[in-house]
């Protein structure tokens, strides 16, 4: 899948857990935020890879990273299913990172 080309808009999702409590903050493809603390977003050096980067949250207790490309949700939608579910996801402990590489 052509991923770094044809994400669309509201390509990942970054979910920032602090405390109890999630703050979901979303960002446009192209590296455009939708909101001043949104992840930037921009392709890799690498085909198919996108690169997403953003401000440390310390009392995060993990970030989630999800993503989906047009294609795919087309694919689903054809199907009869929801585009949703057509949504890929990575998880994990916060250890001071900002920045993950979606690959594929």
């Amino acid at each position: 899948m052509k991923y770094a080309a044809t994400v669309f808009a509201f390509l990942l999702v970054v979910a920032l857990v602090v405390g109890a409590q999630t703050a979901p903050v979303a960002a446009q493809g192209g590296g455009t935020p939708s909101a001043p603390d949104a992840p930037a977003v921009s392709n890799s050096s690498n085909l198919g890879e996108v690169n997403v980067s953003w401000n440390a949250v310390p009392a995060a207790g993990f970030y989630r990273v999800a993503w989906v490309s047009a294609d795919d949700v087309a694919a689903e939608r054809r199907e009869g299913r929801d585009g949703w579910d057509a949504v890929k996801s990575a998880s994990f402990e916060n250890r001071g990172q900002t920045d993950y590489t979606v690959k594929n």
